[in-house]
C-alpha cells in the first residue's frame, strides 16, 4: 500500500503508462509531447466518454443517477480531449495534413455535428421529454454522440500507430 507522500510519478501502474503512453519503463515526465497528447486523448475518447454513452443507453433505470454519472464522464472527457489537443500544438505539432489530424481538427473545430462542443450545446439545449421535437432531439443527440466515439475511437486507434506502428499496421490498417 503507498503511503502519504510516497505517490510518485514511479509508483504509477505501468500497465497504465503502457497502454497510454508507449514509453514505459520511462516516467510519465519524460515523455514527449506526442504521448502526453495521446494518454489525455486515450483516457478521453477510450474510456471517459465511451462509457458515459453507455451509462447514457443501458443505466436509464437509475435515474437520476445514471445522468449525472453520464454528463460528468462526458464534460470529464472533453476537459482531457482539451487539453490533449493544447498539448500537442504546445509541443510543436502544425501539420495536420493527415488522416489523425484531420479527424482531430474536424472535431475539435466543430466542422461536423459530432464535435464535442455541438454535443454540449445540444444537451444544453434539450426540449423536455414531454415537449415537441424531442424524438428529433434524441436522434441527433445519440446518433451524432456515437458518429463522435467512433471518430474518437478510430483516432486514438491512427494516433498509436502514427507513434509506435510499424510499417505493416499502417498496410493492415
Amino acid at each position: 500500500m503507498i503511503g502519504e507522500g510516497d505517490c510518485t510519478l514511479d509508483t504509477v501502474p505501468q500497465w497504465l503508462l503502457r497502454a497510454f503512453s508507449l514509453c514505459v519503463p520511462a516516467p510519465l515526465y519524460m515523455c514527449g509531447y506526442p504521448h502526453l497528447h495521446g494518454i489525455f486523448m486515450g483516457i478521453a475518447w477510450g474510456i471517459c466518454v465511451p462509457i458515459g454513452a453507455g451509462i447514457a443507453r443501458d443505466a436509464r433505470k437509475a435515474d437520476p443517477l445514471w445522468f449525472k454519472l453520464h454528463l460528468g464522464l462526458q464534460v470529464t472527457g472533453v476537459s482531457l480531449s482539451l487539453i490533449g489537443f493544447v498539448v500537442v500544438f504546445v509541443g510543436g505539432a502544425s501539420n495536420p495534413n493527415f488522416a489523425h489530424g484531420t479527424i482531430g481538427i474536424g472535431m475539435g473545430r466543430g466542422e461536423h455535428p459530432a464535435c464535442p462542443a455541438s454535443q454540449g450545446i445540444n444537451g444544453a439545449i434539450r426540449p423536455h421529454k414531454s415537449k415537441r421535437f424531442r424524438t428529433q432531439w434524441e436522434w441527433l443527440h445519440k446518433g451524432s454522440g456515437w458518429i463522435a466515439i467512433v471518430l474518437g475511437i478510430v483516432n486514438v486507434s491512427l494516433g498509436c500507430f502514427l507513434v509506435v506502428g510499424p510499417d505493416a499496421v499502417w498496410i493492415a490498417w
